[in-house]
C-alpha cells in the first residue's frame, strides 16, 4: 500500500471516528433499541439530609406492558419498570412503574403519584432523576444492562 492511499485510509478512520460512526456505537453511545431486560446499579438521594430518602443499591426489571395501554405509537415502547432495592443481600420490591421509551431519543418517563422519573439510555447504560412535583430533583440513577 502506498503512503498516500494509507494517509487516506487513516484520514477517512479519523473523520469516521470523529462523526461518531461505528466506533461509537461499540462504545455504547446510541440509545438501546430495547430496555426490556435487567439493570443493577445505584439510586443517590440528592436532597442530603431528608430522614425518609436511602442511597440504595438496586435492580431494575424493565418488561413489555401488557393490556389495553400496552399498543404504542412507532419508534416507543411500553413498559413495566419493577424497581427494586437490594437489602441484606436481597432484592426487596419497592414499586412497579408504567414507562414510555422513546428509542429515537433514549429518554423514558415513568409517571409516579405527581412525580417523574426521566431515564437517559445510552448503549447499556440508563441515568436518570426521580422529580419531585416542585421541580425539585429528588434522586439520581445510574444503572447498567445485567447478564440475567
Amino acid at each position: 500500500m502506498g503512503s498516500r492511499s494509507l494517509a487516506a485510509g487513516l484520514s477517512a478512520g479519523l473523520m469516521l471516528l470523529a462523526l461518531g460512526g461505528p466506533a461509537s456505537a461499540q462504545s455504547g453511545g446510541i440509545p438501546p433499541a430495547s430496555l426490556v431486560g435487567t439493570w443493577r446499579g445505584t439510586s443517590i438521594c440528592t436532597p442530603v439530609g431528608k430522614p425518609a430518602c436511602h442511597d440504595e443499591t438496586v435492580i431494575y426489571h424493565m418488561r413489555p406492558a401488557a393490556g389495553p395501554a400496552a399498543p404504542a405509537s412507532p419508534g416507543t415502547e411500553r413498559l413495566m419498570w419493577a424497581a427494586n432495592k437490594i437489602v441484606d443481600g436481597k432484592e426487596e420490591e419497592m414499586g412497579e412503574f408504567a414507562c414510555t421509551y422513546v428509542r429515537r431519543t433514549g429518554v423514558a418517563t415513568c409517571p409516579m403519584r405527581g412525580w417523574m422519573w426521566r431515564l437517559r439510555a445510552q448503549g447499556g447504560t440508563i441515568a436518570g432523576t426521580l422529580v419531585n412535583p416542585d421541580g425539585i430533583v429528588w434522586r439520581n440513577i445510574h444503572v447498567t444492562r445485567s447478564g440475567s
